[in-house]
């Protein structure tokens, strides 16, 4: 299921991921109760969580999920936004699926994390598939992501490095606490987090 808070535009990744797979949609405002999705929810290969709050999940949702991650084999994939990790409109903290992914949720807190003068994401050196196509290549900057942490045995594909400028006007970049991608494959699961979200 890839969900998104908003219509589909072409700089929202959805025509790069329809390339490749067949995508069932749901919008942040659509709950997952009583859709066709929902039906379906055991045969996807893969759980896309983008803007999608968790009241729309119900404990038997989230419960189907986690038995297709853990021992079916399938995949889960939470990024970043208002309404995903710990975000006001996401709260997944304490949830069945933030026990499933690779990094540490806040409990109670607003996690989005601002960065006006730029996050500077760059690839680890050591070679993972997910992130092959983009190793060696120029980094990307985001302003802003949210603030979660690595679990222990998880794997930082992606660091962030903000962009401070002194009172000299030196400009540094400082390591960030939060990891901007994470993945996991502690057994049949295959989880990733992308702290930013995917809209330009």
């Amino acid at each position: 299921v890839l969900s998104r808070g908003e219509a589909p535009r072409d700089s929202d990744g959805e025509g790069a991921l329809s390339t490749a797979v067949r995508l069932t949609k749901l919008h942040a405002g659509q709950p997952l109760t009583g859709s066709e999705p929902e039906r379906r929810l055991g045969e996807y290969a893969l759980i896309v969580l983008t803007d999608y709050p968790v009241r729309h999940l119900t404990a038997a949702h989230q419960e189907t999920i986690a038995a297709g991650v853990a021992s079916g084999g399938r995949g889960l994939l939470m990024i970043g936004g208002w309404a995903s990790f710990g975000a006001p409109r996401g709260t997944y903290s304490g949830s069945r699926i933030a026990e499933l992914l690779p990094v540490e949720i806040a409990a109670e807190e607003d996690d989005r994390v601002n960065s006006p003068l730029g996050t500077v994401l760059a690839a680890r050196r050591e070679p993972h598939p997910a992130i092959a196509s983009i190793q060696g290549q120029t980094p990307c900057v985001v302003v802003g992501y949210n603030g979660v942490r690595r679990r222990a045995g998880a794997d930082v594909l992606i660091q962030g490095y903000r962009l401070h400028v002194d009172a000299d006007l030196r400009p540094s970049l400082d390591l960030s606490p939060t990891p901007v991608l994470t993945v996991w494959q502690p057994g049949a699961e295959r989880v990733g987090a992308p702290a930013p979200d995917t809209t330009p």
